[in-house]
């Protein structure tokens, strides 16, 4: 399990998708009771998950989740939980999610967080400076 804030609550859940939906996918012998270890792996799955995309761009854990984004971890958890096939609806959902992640990795679409300034030797470039050089082809062959 992580020790990341995660971006969606059970009760976040249960607002989005009903309690029904969390009894049918983590309570299949009908006991009436959520399986809160099924729904706290799918929500640290989502979060890692989320995390990795987030941290390319954002320093971690983030000051605060938008409803964007906890929209997303909720469609991410919601195919997390599924055992075996979970449909198209939330498998497309998950996708979704899935693309509009990378898009926020790349800069494409913004949080609305701050994003740190990175040094000019994180973006693959190389600078060099110092002094003009002393001996050039032409200075060496005056020699």
């Amino acid at each position: 399990m992580t020790t990341s804030t995660p971006y969606i609550t059970q009760q976040g859940l249960e607002d989005r998708f009903g309690r029904e939906f969390l009894l049918r996918i983590t309570d299949p012998t009908n006991t009436g009771e959520v399986d809160q270890g099924k729904v706290n792996r799918a929500i640290s799955d989502a979060t890692e998950l989320v995390n990795s995309y987030l941290g390319k761009r954002y320093t971690l854990p983030v000051p605060f989740v938008p409803g964007a984004l906890e929209r997303v971890a909720a469609d991410l958890v919601r195919y997390f939980m599924y055992s075996s096939q979970p449909g198209e609806e939330v498998t497309k959902r998950y996708d979704d999610g899935v693309k509009w992640l990378k898009d926020v990795a790349n800069g494409v679409v913004s949080l609305g967080l701050p994003v740190p300034e990175t040094p000019a030797s994180s973006t693959g470039k190389v600078v060099m400076s110092g002094p003009r050089r002393k001996f050039t082809r032409r200075s060496m062959r005056d020699y």
